[in-house]
């Protein structure tokens, strides 16, 4: 602030952190300074009293959002539409999306995503938890990616991600350790954490999952599954291939290649380490299921 006010600065932009930089807009506001926020609060959403400083200390906000301009002339109040940088990518279609990420085109997907700040995660995570848990009762599949070893990770960090892991039992996982790609602003954080305890935490992450999918799979014995068949079984001709629904690999036996790319229901006979066995029921209308 004193730097400011010592080169008699005609104005001030603050970038994003408003409750941050309102401190500079109120100060230099009072001096005459012209002051510009880029990117608004989300005072549309939330702690709409805000509107009051924003009012009292900031001559013109850049928006990233249309409808953010949309709600400050609702004020009265200077704004522009800035744009915001996401909108210059091409969007992505479902089948690049699936190719890229080597999903199963015939199945729906959910992702959850409480965000990254501390204060997100702590508010949102307890409702998106109790929304998995009641897709978990369903049948859902859950995959979650970890990266371990980031710089400050601390053995309190790996143990909350241990207890989100049992706390939902997820089935897969894709998880590697963090690697400094150069010039990021990671590349140039501290790293103090040994090689070997970030392997350590990713054998342990890996482990218990594998265990928690066993688990979910020997449950499955005994009961009735419905399986898109996707093919012949890649280590018995006499045998189909297919997929339950929260995505188990089953082979059951059967020569009908007319069964391909259909339904069918099969009895889940057996938990192997890396997929079912069962015998074939009846084939199912695609137009049944669900």
């Amino acid at each position: 602030m004193n730097s400011f006010i010592s080169n008699d600065i005609d104005i001030f932009i603050g970038v994003d952190s408003p409750d941050f930089n309102m401190f500079f807009h109120k100060k230099l506001k009072s001096r005459n300074v012209k002051t510009i926020q880029v990117v608004s609060p989300s005072v549309w959403g939330w702690r709409e009293n805000r509107i009051k400083s924003i009012q009292a200390y900031v001559d013109l906000t850049m928006c990233l959002f249309k409808f953010e301009c949309d709600f400050y002339d609702q004020k009265n109040m200077q704004s522009f539409f800035l744009g915001h940088p996401f909108s210059q990518l091409r969007p992505q279609n479902n089948d690049e999306v699936i190719k890229k990420h080597s999903l199963d085109a015939s199945r729906d997907f959910i992702s959850i995503l409480p965000g990254s700040r501390v204060s997100e995660i702590s508010q949102l995570m307890p409702v998106y938890l109790d929304a998995a848990k009641k897709l978990r009762k369903v049948g859902i599949e859950f995959k979650t990616f970890n990266i371990f070893g980031f710089p400050g990770e601390t053995d309190e960090d790996f143990a909350a991600t241990m207890g989100l892991i049992e706390e939902l039992g997820f089935d897969h996982s894709f998880s590697f350790i963090f690697s400094a790609r150069p010039g990021t602003p990671a590349a140039e954080l501290p790293d103090e954490t040994p090689m070997g305890v970030k392997k350590e935490r990713l054998s342990a992450l890996q482990t218990r999952i594998l265990q928690h999918a066993m688990l979910i799979s020997r449950r499955m014995v005994g009961t009735e599954q419905v399986v898109l068949v996707t093919g012949v079984a890649k280590k018995d001709p006499g045998q189909l291939q297919g997929r339950t629904e929260n995505n188990r690999v089953v082979n059951f036996r059967s020569d009908d290649a007319a069964l391909i790319g259909g339904f069918s229901r099969v009895n889940v006979t057996e938990a192997l380490p890396n997929s079912l066995r069962g015998d074939w029921v009846s084939a199912v209308d695609a137009g049944a299921i669900r």
